[in-house]
């Protein structure tokens, strides 16, 4: 399945994350030592849309606790933690304090040059885990293991920064850093009963900030997912999959098929689909990435009657052109919403290039609304365009749900350097997506377009 290159913009707004737009003010508190402090006020947005938990993650988006890593020259100065005080007139007064309509304002010492604020939240025994004075800023890392009840997340603010009355510190986007791994087998109900969902091989340990190259720790045993209407879904650390030698990360099925117990091997494997079009070979699972097996049909033969037979055999998903598709999202790939007091719209982007497929150009997108009404594409649509799914009514207390979109252009109609405009409308919210056109010839690895995983 072929995808469109993400433009990269200014993201005011991001599902799944979180954005922390800061500035400086004056403060009226003073240290007792002859350190001045600046109030830094950071405005906290919180994620607008919240993925199921699962066993072993409880939470995915709520800040249980953190703190605040000050660097000066890329070398770590202080930490300062939810709860930490200081004395002023006899009277303590809060180092970090989040209000209810989420301002959070942190004391730095003024006058501090080169500044850049990291946010490590939810690392467990986060106060245990801080970084020694003059660590640079790339090697203050701290591992925790997949057991985690809130997931843990990082993110730095965008402009390195003086201390003083004013001063721009930028933006902090803070990042899950775990990946999620889903299977949809929905589409195989009448015929195939999911009861459980095993994740062999994986990483035993993750790292709260992003690493160059992602280490393998494989955990011997498997994980295990959550199950629930022929859907599950698990939270994993990354995994580098390509160094893993011997025995790799795959996924189990276990589950009814026509009454009979079965198991269902499927590995992280390109697959072909229609219009000869091949899936990027999944060398890792990234921190902040959702990869989605599509569980489609299953037929007689293809599954294994245990465990360890399914385990040392061919996985079920490597033919192509077969039943199991693979699909993978990076949770940023939302960037470009619009709110309306307390209902947004989401789109992947504003502005998205097709690519050819058999009879069409084809395009994707995902659309994302907190509103129970749902959202519908603009009729009628242009001539020669058609879209999977024309509008989306979300099931009563289904919650949120990003929903995947195909859009088919007419190959005679629209001839390359079209640009094509269609509209989806939420309540009274209306978004275009602008749809390119292009040869292949015109895109390079130096173009604003990225491939996002859908």
């Amino acid at each position: 399945m072929r995808v469109v290159r993400r433009i990269f913009a200014n993201i005011t707004i991001s599902l799944l994350l979180m954005i922390i737009s800061i500035s400086c003010v004056h403060s009226n508190y003073e240290q007792t030592d002859p350190v001045r402090r600046v109030s830094v006020g950071l405005d906290m947005l919180m994620p607008l849309v919240d993925l199921p938990s699962t066993k072993s993650v409880s939470d995915d988006i709520s800040i249980n606790d953190y703190a605040i890593w000050v660097f000066s020259d890329n070398k770590f100065l202080e930490a300062i933690y939810k709860g930490d005080t200081y004395e002023e007139d006899n009277q303590s007064h809060p180092m970090v304090a989040l209000q209810n309509d989420g301002k959070m304002f942190v004391l730095l010492p003024e006058g501090l040059k080169n500044v850049t604020l990291a946010m490590v939240a939810n690392l467990p025994d986060i106060k245990s885990n801080e970084p020694t004075v003059g660590t640079s800023i790339d090697a203050a890392n701290v591992g925790f293991g997949y057991d985690v009840t809130y997931m843990p997340m990082y993110g730095r603010n965008s402009n390195v920064f003086d201390v003083a009355v004013g001063a721009n510190a930028g933006v902090i986007v803070l990042r899950r850093a775990m990946a999620k791994i889903e299977v949809n087998a929905t589409k195989a109900s009448d015929h195939f009963t999911l009861q459980n969902m095993y994740v062999f091989y994986p990483n035993r340990n993750g790292t709260v900030q992003e690493v160059p190259v992602i280490k393998n720790d494989p955990d011997a045993g498997h994980l295990t997912g959550v199950v629930n209407a022929n859907k599950a879904h698990i939270y994993v650390p990354e995994i580098n999959i390509k160094a893993q030698t011997s025995s790799k990360s795959c996924i189990i099925l276990e589950g009814l098929y026509e009454g009979e117990k079965m198991y269902y091997k499927l590995d992280f494997i390109p697959h072909t689909i229609t219009g000869n079009v091949v899936y990027p070979y999944i060398e890792k699972l990234e921190r902040n990435y959702r990869y989605i097996f599509d569980v489609q049909y299953l037929t007689a033969g293809t599954g294994y009657h245990t465990v360890a037979e399914a385990i040392t055999n061919n996985a079920c998903n490597i033919v192509p052109e077969g039943n199991v598709k693979l699909m993978w999202i990076d949770d940023v790939n939302i960037n470009d919403i619009t709110t309306n007091n307390y209902i947004y719209l989401g789109l992947t982007s504003s502005d998205v290039r097709t690519f050819e497929g058999a009879a069409y150009h084809v395009a994707n997108v995902s659309i994302v609304t907190n509103s129970d009404k749902g959202w519908k594409f603009e009729s009628p649509l242009p001539s020669g365009v058609e879209v999977s799914i024309p509008e989306y009514t979300p099931a009563l207390g289904s919650g949120v749900e990003i929903v995947s979109v195909w859009i088919y252009l007419d190959l005679d109609k629209y001839p390359y350097g079209s640009v094509v405009t269609v509209y989806v409308y939420g309540e009274n919210i209306r978004k275009s997506i602008a749809l390119h056109v292009l040869p292949e010839s015109d895109v390079t690895d130096n173009d604003e377009w990225d491939v996002v995983g859908l």
